[in-house]
């Protein structure tokens, strides 16, 4: 299956980067950011394949740089994730990572890897 969370793929935004900032700081103005809500969108989207097959499908997601730090944390949701295939992923949220308000008074990166770990995630970093 294939996930394309909002504003990505045949359903993105138009505009140039201005407007991309624009939106982004829109949801902000709401307390929410647009990379929460695709981390929410990817965990529904997950929990929804889960319910198409119950119990008959082992979920592997792969997800490239930005995208990737959403699905970790989407996984991190309890979206009966098996393995993570993350490419290109941020390091850090200090420097090009997604937007997620206050997220480093809590975690980075880092931690967020070592907790889907411990909850028996195959995380594979390419």
């Amino acid at each position: 299956a294939i996930l394309a969370p909002r504003g990505i793929g045949a359903g993105a935004w138009s505009g140039d980067d201005r407007k991309q900032v624009q939106i982004r700081r829109r949801f902000m103005l709401l307390g929410q950011t647009l990379d929460g809500m695709r981390v929410w969108d990817v965990h529904r989207g997950l929990q929804a394949l889960r319910g198409l097959h119950p119990g008959s499908v082992e979920v592997e997601v792969e997800a490239r740089g930005r995208m990737a730090v959403n699905a970790l944390y989407a996984a991190l949701l309890g979206s009966g994730v098996e393995v993570l295939r993350l490419r290109q992923m941020p390091d850090s949220h200090a420097g090009d990572a997604p937007d997620y308000l206050n997220v480093l008074r809590v975690l980075d990166v880092p931690v967020a890897l070592e907790m889907a770990r411990r909850q028996g995630v195959k995380v594979v970093l390419e």
